[in-house]
């Protein structure tokens, strides 16, 4: 069956001009038929249904297939952007391969958050030890958890949320040790102490 897939892919390919492929629809049909056949083609998690309406700029150059497709996985995981990745088929031998090809922006990007201007007024907050909805006061004066999420503004993906919340992390201890503050939380919360 693998031969027969194989066979019948390469036949087709022989009998295309050199240069760009016109018939995509029929190429990537033809492709996902003996896509699982071909040595390297599960490289990047690809699959056959994968090719399905995704191959771009196809280029024939006997006996290698080159194409671009996009990928979504990281949109799954709350990306703006989709992979491209290059692929390279060697008809003859029957092996694929690809590498990365840069990355296309389908959705806008959050607008740039600065943390500095956000962690000082948190920072003037817990040394005036005043009550504020980011403020938790564990012991007033001594002991608070900040909210990050309710010091952030609200972002499009769970990826840029974290980037954030990290940065205001670091700034917040950057800020609040000089001034004889530590964070003692676990990795979940946190938490600053003052330590004098």
């Amino acid at each position: 069956m693998a031969e027969d897939a194989l066979r019948e892919f390469r036949d087709y390919m022989r009998d295309l001009p050199q240069g760009e492929v016109n018939n995509i629809a029929e190429l990537e049909r033809r492709l996902a038929s003996c896509w699982d056949f071909l040595d390297g083609s599960d490289l990047e998690r690809m699959a056959p249904h994968k090719l399905r309406n995704r191959v771009e700029d196809p280029w024939w150059d006997p006996p290698m297939l080159c194409f671009t497709i996009e990928r979504h996985g990281g949109l799954a995981m709350g990306s703006t952007r989709a992979e491209l990745q290059r692929w390279v088929v060697d008809v003859d031998a029957g092996t694929a391969d690809c590498c990365p090809a840069g990355y296309r922006q389908l959705y806008k990007r959050d607008a740039p958050v600065k943390v500095g201007p956000i962690a000082e007024e948190v920072v003037g907050l817990i040394l005036a030890g005043q009550q504020d909805p980011r403020l938790t006061w564990i012991e007033l004066g001594r002991r608070v958890r900040v909210t990050l999420s309710a010091c952030l503004p609200i972002a499009s993906n769970q990826q840029t949320h974290q980037g954030r919340s990290r940065r205001l992390r670091r700034k917040l201890r950057e800020l609040l040790e000089p001034q004889g503050w530590k964070e003692v939380g676990p990795f979940n919360r946190v938490i600053f102490e003052r330590m004098t």
